[in-house]
């Protein structure tokens, strides 16, 4: 509530979506139990996604396989059903290419990327995209945009659990 009314007042809003929707019993096992907890209800994204006023999503974090393709299936569903744009992550390759967008007369280009060592733990043989924190790629991926954008918005999903602070590593690519 305290943040909705700034939200709200903004043209575009960006967030990374830290969980998936739980649908069905699917647990990914190799996440601590305390991960397990960690997911969102379907009806509260339908309810607090819109009252933020949030227009596009990143997927690529280390909760997004904590209900395995189960649930990217739902979140993925619930986002479309709610014509909110995604990038990073999702069942089909095309969810990890760039989101370009058009507000007026600016277009925006949204990449996102996940790191391995924030653990999301997902398995070779999954059938899912993500796009791993790669510097060569991510470059790669800005050439590729900045002559089709006005501006790049670029989410990387890094750092210590609990540190207020970059790392140094973080600083220096950044």
């Amino acid at each position: 509530r305290e943040i909705s009314n700034l939200l709200k007042k903004s043209d575009l809003v960006f967030a990374n979506l830290e969980s998936v929707i739980k649908d069905g019993l699917e647990i990914n096992d190799a996440k601590g139990s305390v991960d397990r907890l960690l997911y969102t209800n379907e009806k509260v994204v339908k309810e607090i996604l819109p009252y933020l006023n949030i227009h596009c999503l990143s997927l690529a974090n280390n909760h997004i396989y904590d209900f395995k393709l189960n649930g990217i299936k739902k979140t993925i569903q619930t986002l479309n059903g709610l014509n909110i744009k995604f990038t990073g992550a999702g069942y089909k390759k095309e969810h990890i290419k760039p989101v370009i967008t058009q507000y007026s007369n600016i277009k925006i280009g949204f990449l996102a990327y996940v790191d391995k060592s924030t653990n999301p733990e997902i398995p070779k043989n999954s059938k899912i995209f993500i796009n791993y924190f790669d510097e060569k790629k991510i470059l790669s991926d800005i050439d590729f945009l900045k002559n089709k954008v006005d501006y790049i918005i670029l989410s990387i999903h890094w750092g210590i659990d609990y540190s207020h602070y970059p790392t140094n590593y973080q600083v220096d690519i950044s």
